[in-house]
């Protein structure tokens, strides 16, 4: 049985609303990130603290050391391994609701298509030009 292809066509003041919308949303969530990003640091730096007041009060369990020293140190490093308190759980790093390694490459595309939609004087975007940028618009 046969298909008969499908003949689409957006407004495309539809289409350039909906992909501003896909680039305002991924700023925001870059923005919100990095904002979690600083609060997680802020609170692994408090952890450490608390953990060198621990070790120090006695509370934290040594399982192993290393102690090296090599020519150009001037003094030896050592490397002591404890088992902490449950109480002393490590901050979880924040998960981002974006794809971090791409997301640069995807606002470029997102401006892109943004910038050429709006030089257009056609009414109607096909559907070929709606599939390019489709995965943007959800």
């Amino acid at each position: 049985m046969a298909t008969k292809a499908l003949n689409l066509k957006v407004k495309t003041e539809k289409v350039i609303k909906a992909l501003e919308k896909a680039l305002s949303d991924l700023h925001k969530k870059m923005e919100a990130h990095k904002k979690a990003e600083e609060a997680h640091k802020k609170a692994l730096n408090e952890w450490r603290k608390k953990v060198i007041t621990a070790i120090g009060e006695g509370k934290g369990k040594v399982e192993g050391d290393f102690l090296s020293h090599t020519w150009r140190d001037e003094q030896p490093k050592v490397s002591i391994t404890f088992h902490l308190p449950a109480n002393l759980a490590q901050p979880q790093e924040p998960e981002p609701e974006y794809n971090k390694w791409g997301a640069n490459h995807d606002i470029e595309e997102l401006e892109n298509a943004i910038a050429l939609l709006k030089m257009t004087d056609e009414e109607y975007v096909s559907a070929a030009t709606y599939k390019g940028v489709a995965r943007f618009i959800r």
